[in-house]
């Protein structure tokens, strides 16, 4: 279903990160295809242990600002829970989702990579809200 949703409302996918879990790289699989690389950063905070996590952190960062943005296209990460959760400004520059108190809890997060910065936009809770909010009905 993700990756039908993602066909229908036009998102161009051209690279795929995946945490080792497996929940995440099956859903990396069956929406997007065999092209994808396993990251272990993309880890849920729970997985790892207390003393690992700020390493952890640091390396999502380092993840996402390698990532090349192809212009038009976007880069999908799945994970199982969030691996931004606890990870603060060691990961993301900037959290609007808290701003916008309507798209809480898991699901997924839209970031944008703006001026060097890395900016988590959206959060929504399923990919129902997801399509609900992108996919446009013909009117007649």
């Amino acid at each position: 279903m993700i990756g039908n949703v993602f066909k229908l409302v036009g998102a161009k996918v051209s690279a795929v990160f995946s945490s080792p879990s497996c929940r995440a790289w099956q859903t990396a699989l069956h929406a997007f295809g065999t092209d994808y690389k396993i990251v272990n950063s993309l880890l849920t905070r729970t997985a790892i242990i207390p003393e690992q996590r700020a390493d952890f952190a640091k390396e999502l960062r380092a993840l996402l600002k390698s990532i090349e943005i192809v212009p038009g296209s976007n880069v999908v990460l799945t994970g199982h829970g969030s691996p931004f959760k606890g990870a603060g400004k060691a990961a993301l520059d900037e959290d609007n989702t808290r701003k916008r108190r309507k798209r809480l809890e898991t699901g997924f997060i839209v970031l944008e990579k703006k001026d060097g910065r890395i900016i988590a936009q959206y959060k929504f809770t399923s990919i129902k809200k997801f399509a609900n909010a992108l996919i446009e009905l013909p009117v007649k």
